[in-house]
């Protein structure tokens, strides 16, 4: 280790306890990893939540609850998902280690910078020892579904620790299995918190990577009320005044000192979401961050990436379906660009979100849930759901999203419901791949199936299809023989409960154990969920996490498990099975050999 930045390191730790030892003689606790943390960003207007709280008491409360608040938390051992006590954890050779000193949490690890200069070397499997860093976990990001660790070394940069506890499972995972990474066993991660996660993880983020300020900053960290409502100095310095606060409220008047985006025209609201929830390219200024505030256009301070314009094949792939479609969550904002309810209308995130009025896990506002933020503008169907879907109301196949924003995007290990809102297309599904609304809830039907009934209910023109594509279940082959998004997220489909009713029976377990050897570990975590949901595999025994080549037994044991099934119904599938119910293994291996396995990385 160079001995400068051990100097350093061992400079800061000494002032932390410095400080700890001041925080006991006076009583308080000591400060833990705070020292650590990114600094106050107190040039630009930021006065953080806690001012806002004194007068906005609610509107407070209801964000601390949220998510977004949580996004990048101080690791104090009260933020913490997983235990505050030590864990040893080891994968493909790499090993790491997180114990409590003192009330912080150090991490022992691989230096991933080193070990991504020699990965080669180490692949390869060559003497070669990697040099390791050692150093407090300072920030947390997420607390959700999953927590990140980034752990500050001795250059004081913060880095990403190379496992991630997952909440509902209550475990450890590669960070790589975390997100829709290709298959190459233990791939360093070399991120910089202050490179990327500040921008959209921070409020009033400034990186410091220029020369005058070489330490990041914030105004708050977390998605913070002045992330959405704009720096709020001068409204709290024009609102000491309570005269003025009564005279704003008899006259209902909105406050020009502060940003509300629930008033705003519907394209500067959606750009307060856009900020974040967008494929944009970073170019924000690398010492003071972005120059957007909300109330202001997006673009130009932004330039929000269309599939259109973006360069490379391989990156498009990454992030769009083949028809401009965004596929990774996260990205909300570009669905909206697609979107005619937007482009053309009236509509904006807020139509149907709220910080403020919704359970946190999903923030639709409360009087939005299911069909209501639909008709708020599309009244004239609600008394007719049934001539215009063909399907009974109160079915799966009469509610409005699951046929125009169908769970066609990834993220976090599941399928999110598509925020390009449109009509189920058989051509789009055919041509450039992207799996439609009918057969991502009709898993066994095939392609033809759905393309004759959007042909027959709405006008389509008809589309030209292979026999293949005319006779076999569109679920099975975009599984059996997509690439690993397709994958991913029809493996998810055929376990959500609506598709289940509309594809009775049990014949998807068949499949979904076939699957539980992907090379990619997020589809085999997804195919591994997926088949819990039916009854036989409740307590189903599978972990995703060992490679590949390692989940023979795991197929064996699901296929075992299957047991003998119904003959299944759809006609997608009859070519499939034989009469008894047994699969045509020779067939379906036929399909498996020809998966694309062309490389996907998606991270949200």
């Amino acid at each position: 280790m160079d001995l400068r930045n051990t100097t350093l390191l061992a400079v800061a730790a000494g002032a932390a306890l410095l400080l700890a030892g001041v925080a006991y003689r006076a009583g308080l606790e000591p400060p833990g990893v705070a020292p650590f943390a990114p600094g106050r960003a107190r040039d630009q207007g930021y006065v953080s939540s806690d001012t806002c709280r004194s007068c906005h008491p609610s509107q407070h409360a209801s964000w601390h609850r949220s998510f977004h608040r949580s996004m990048t938390q101080v690791a104090t051992p009260a933020a913490l998902a997983p235990p505050f006590e030590r864990h040893e954890l080891s994968y493909d050779g790499v090993k790491a280690l997180l114990e409590p000193r003192d009330g912080v949490l150090w991490a022992d690890m691989v230096d991933p910078v080193d070990l991504s200069k020699n990965i080669r070397r180490w692949m390869r499997r060559r003497d070669f020892a990697p040099q390791r860093l050692e150093g407090p976990v300072v920030l947390l990001t997420g607390s959700h579904h999953a927590q990140m660790f980034w752990v500050m070394g001795p250059d004081r940069v913060y880095r990403l620790f190379p496992f991630v506890w997952l909440v509902e499972e209550q475990r450890f995972v590669p960070e790589g299995h975390s997100f829709l990474h290709p298959p190459i066993g233990y791939a360093p991660n070399t991120s910089r918190w202050d490179e990327i996660c500040i921008h959209c993880h921070a409020s009033g983020a400034q990186p410091g990577l220029g020369a005058t300020s070489p330490a990041p900053r914030a105004g708050e960290l977390g998605i913070a009320c002045e992330a959405c409502h704009g720096p709020a100095a001068e409204h709290v310095a024009a609102n000491r005044n309570p005269l003025r606060r009564y005279w704003l409220h008899l006259r209902g008047a909105p406050d020009p000192t502060i940003v509300n985006p629930a008033t705003l025209p519907p394209k500067l609201s959606a750009s307060v979401c856009g900020q974040c929830h967008s494929y944009h390219v970073n170019d924000a200024d690398p010492e003071r961050g972005h120059s957007f505030r909300p109330g202001k256009p997006l673009e130009p301070t932004f330039r929000v990436a269309r599939f259109e314009t973006t360069k490379s094949a391989r990156q498009a792939d990454h992030f769009f379906w083949q028809d401009g479609t965004m596929r990774v969550t996260g990205r909300e904002y570009n669905g909206l660009l697609e979107t005619g309810c937007f482009t053309r209308g009236e509509m904006a995130c807020v139509s149907c979100h709220s910080i403020h009025e919704s359970d946190p896990n999903d923030q639709l506002a409360r009087d939005k849930l299911g069909d209501a933020a639909c008709l708020q503008c599309h009244g004239e169907y609600a008394a007719r759901i049934e001539a215009h879907t063909h399907h009974p109301p109160g079915s799966s196949g009469a509610e409005c999203m699951n046929c125009h924003m169908p769970h066609t995007s990834y993220g976090m290990l599941g399928a999110i419901r598509s925020h390009r809102i449109d009509s189920p297309s058989a051509r789009t599904s055919a041509e450039l791949g992207r799996p439609n609304a009918c057969n991502l809830c009709h898993v066994g039907e095939s392609l033809g199936w759905a393309a004759d009934h959007l042909t027959a209910w709405y006008g389509q023109p008809p589309v030209a299809l292979s026999p293949e594509q005319r006779e076999l279940a569109a679920g099975v082959l975009w599984l059996l023989r997509g690439d690993a998004a397709q994958r991913g997220i029809l493996a998810w489909n055929m376990g959500w409960e609506a598709s289940r009713a509309a594809s009775p029976g049990d014949w998807q377990t068949l499949f979904l154990a076939l699957t539980l050897d992907d090379p990619y570990p997020a589809v085999r975590s997804m195919a591994g969920e997926a088949l819990r949901k039916f009854d036989a595999f409740r307590s189903f025994d599978y972990d995703y996490v060992p490679e590949a080549r390692r989940q023979g037994e795991a197929v064996a044991r699901a296929l075992r498990s299957a047991g003998t099934i119904a003959p299944p119904k759809d006609a997608g599938l009859r070519a499939l099975f034989d009469g008894t119910g047994r699969l045509d293994r020779e067939r379906v291996d036929r399909l498996r050999a020809e998966r694309d396995d062309r490389r996907v990385m998606i991270s949200e």
